[in-house]
């Protein structure tokens, strides 16, 4: 029995080196809050709810493979999630962000996959930019 317990302390140990999730939270000051997020080559996924606060909950394998954190002032949340250049290809990632459905989103991706949940109504989105941007124009239909 103290070899099952040892090799249990090891696989456990092994996953922690190898596997990392962390969730933050922070007030949102709706409606002029802002959530800004600079990602690289991660899956994103946006979700709005009522609550007056932002989720970010990323999920990473290894740890040591990425640059990540978050914090937030009177402008707004600010969450960073980037994969280092070294480890390409070795690396996974995903970020799930959850926000007031009144917060202005600013998303500055590479190379990510990106789903917006619980949409509603016409999403246009015009040609990318030369410089790669790519912005939401306003409508009122």
């Amino acid at each position: 029995m103290p070899n099952l317990n040892t090799l249990l302390t090891l696989t456990q140990r092994a996953v922690a080196l190898t596997h990392h999730q962390h969730t933050w939270s922070f007030p949102m000051q709706t409606p002029t809050g802002t959530v800004y997020l600079h990602a690289h080559k991660v899956g994103v996924r946006v979700v709005r709810w009522e609550q007056p606060s932002v989720q970010a909950t990323i999920d990473v394998t290894p740890p040591f493979g990425w640059r990540f954190g978050a914090e937030y002032n009177a402008d707004g949340v600010y969450v960073v999630l980037l994969q280092r250049a070294v480890l390409q290809g070795l690396v996974k990632g995903t970020l799930n962000l959850i926000v007031p459905h009144d917060a202005h989103l600013v998303l500055r991706l590479q190379d990510c996959l990106l789903t917006l949940d619980q949409v509603n109504g016409t999403l246009e989105l015009p040609p990318m930019a030369t410089a790669g941007d790519a912005y939401l124009p306003s409508s009122s239909r």
